[in-house]
């Protein structure tokens, strides 16, 4: 396979649910296809490049984060039987789904977080400390930039926290738009 390729491929079984794998529910054959789609800048499913979206944040484009995050979530992931971008070993793919749809995703081998997008105008994390809250007013499908967030009211101008922050059950607050 070429450098830079990287392959998702699909199952999709019967929707009648009948399997010739031996021990399950059911008779008859499995039927299964495979369609190969190559992604030649950047594949959900490759867990070392994840979190490439938010590398906007550093570069100071977090605009750009929140719009190919959010476009990472919607065109990769889905509730069907291929609704994960790859093998969720561990659960390292529905992590990012979380992350991402909560507004904020960890920084790779760092103690802080980039503030994303969030999907929700509310949320929030039990913690053994408190509550890590999320307000988003506005948030929602179509509006994935960020403007003015903030911890408890304190700015956060380079669109990054620390996990201490987190911990301590802060306030993360940012208003969306689509513009």
């Amino acid at each position: 396979m070429p450098m830079g390729i990287s392959v998702k491929a699909w199952i999709r079984f019967r929707s009648d649910g009948r399997s010739s794998v031996p021990g399950a529910a059911g008779s008859g054959c499995l039927t299964a296809s495979v369609v190969v789609v190559p992604r030649t800048y950047y594949w959900a499913g490759n867990e070392p490049d994840i979190h490439t979206a938010y590398l906007f944040v550093d570069a100071g484009r977090p605009d750009l984060a929140g719009r190919w995050s959010r476009w990472a979530m919607e065109a990769t992931y889905g509730n069907g039987p291929d609704g994960l971008p790859g093998n969720d070993d561990c659960g390292t793919m529905s992590a990012w789904y979380l992350f991402t749809a909560l507004g904020f995703y960890p920084v790779p081998a760092h103690d802080k977080y980039y503030v994303g997008a969030p999907l929700f105008p509310t949320a929030e994390i039990t913690l053994p400390n408190g509550r890590f809250r999320i307000n988003a007013p506005g948030a929602g499908p179509g509006k994935y930039i960020t403007q003015s967030p903030n911890l408890n009211g304190t700015a956060l101008a380079d669109f990054t926290f620390r996990h201490t922050d987190l911990a301590q059950g802060e306030t993360l607050n940012v208003q969306m738009t689509s513009e």
